[in-house]
């Protein structure tokens, strides 16, 4: 065995009335399964975040604005993100009509953004709270003819205000 080449690795621990298991292996072939084993972990982490963005009804626009700037971002690198819109318990209540128009904001962001698309139907009704689950398609994946893909679920039945 040569130890700046090989490890002497235990299979399977002794037991009652028997030896350790033990096998010589590669120090390169366990780098190589360590790196594959780290690759697959982190590809696994990767596809299952959701990010959750939380938005009151009363926001400022500049910092709805800001807000919709980081949902696009990650709406474009892929992420799967769950948008929150409800009031908060103090300060300014928004009236409903206000409610309406942030949504309408959320929704044409979503609009603007290639690949994105809600992949569930809208949860609650304007002015409680809602929410929005989306997906983005991810940087570098179009659809065979180059066209931005939309799709909205389930908008048809909830108040939106005119469009």
């Amino acid at each position: 065995m040569n130890r700046q080449t090989e490890f002497l690795v235990q299979v399977a621990g002794p037991e009652e009335g028997r030896w350790s298991v033990c096998k010589i292996m590669s120090k390169q072939m366990l780098r190589e399964a360590e790196k594959a084993r780290m690759k697959n972990k982190k590809q696994a982490m990767k596809g299952s975040k959701v990010k959750e963005l939380e938005l009151n009804w009363a926001i400022d626009e500049h910092d709805l604005q800001h807000r919709l700037d980081r949902l696009q971002g990650f709406l474009e690198k892929g992420v799967k993100v769950d948008v929150v819109l409800a009031g908060k318990k103090k300060g300014r209540q928004a009236t409903p009509e206000e409610c309406r128009v942030v949504l309408k904001k959320v929704r044409e962001r979503i609009r603007e953004t290639e690949g994105a698309r809600e992949v569930r139907a809208q949860e609650g009704e304007v002015p409680g709270p809602v929410m929005l689950h989306l997906e983005g398609r991810g940087k570098g994946r179009k659809d065979e003819s180059g066209k931005v893909e939309v799709e909205v679920v389930g908008q048809g039945n909830h108040e939106m205000g005119s469009e």
